[in-house]
């Protein structure tokens, strides 16, 4: 396990979460920074950890190329400046949880060490939730499954990059980490 991982596991102790399940701002913040750490498509995109629930994130986009060909004390006078807007957000809650009895904690092969095994579990679980809902988020779903509800909570990249077309059957992505071992 790399150090970062491991710094991040031992800031999230369960005896902090027997006081009703919640994470303070520091372990809250480790365990994102692990969620995001266990995807494949969260690196890829920029992640924002935000203390608001609506506002605006200011974006910069370098389009064109910047370095071009150049002779010596010529000076082409092309200088390139960068396109700054900003997108609104409104934060969707979501819920992530999960119930263990003392006897599971008392009653397991790792001991002690089972809780981290847990929170790892627990993070590669929704870490692949979030990949689901950021591929594959619709919000015209109406199922009442754990996978329908999670989907329909906001449109993922398929439905935003789709703008709006209408398509018969959304595809099937499945992930072999969707079986994490708990």
């Amino acid at each position: 396990m790399p150090k970062t991982q491991e710094e991040i596991m031992k800031a999230i102790d369960s005896t902090d979460l027997a006081s009703g399940g919640e994470l303070l701002g520091y372990q809250a913040d480790k365990f994102i920074d692990l969620t995001v750490d266990e995807t494949r498509l969260m690196k890829l995109v920029r992640t924002e950890k935000m203390d608001v629930h609506k506002g605006e994130v200011d974006l910069m986009n370098i389009g064109a190329p910047v370095t071009e060909s150049a002779d010596e004390n010529a000076d082409s006078g092309n200088l390139y400046e960068p396109t700054l807007s900003k997108v609104e957000f409104v934060v969707k809650k979501l819920r992530s949880a999960f119930d263990l009895t003392k006897e599971a904690l008392e009653r397991n092969i790792e001991r002690e060490g089972w809780r981290q095994s847990l929170y790892k579990s627990f993070a590669k679980r929704m870490s692949t939730d979030l990949e689901l809902l950021g591929i594959q988020g619709d919000e015209t779903i109406t199922g009442t499954t754990a996978l329908d509800r999670l989907l329909k909570r906001n449109n993922g990249w398929y439905k935003q990059t789709l703008g709006g077309l209408t398509r018969s059957t959304p595809p099937v992505l499945t992930s072999r980490r969707s079986c994490s071992r708990t």
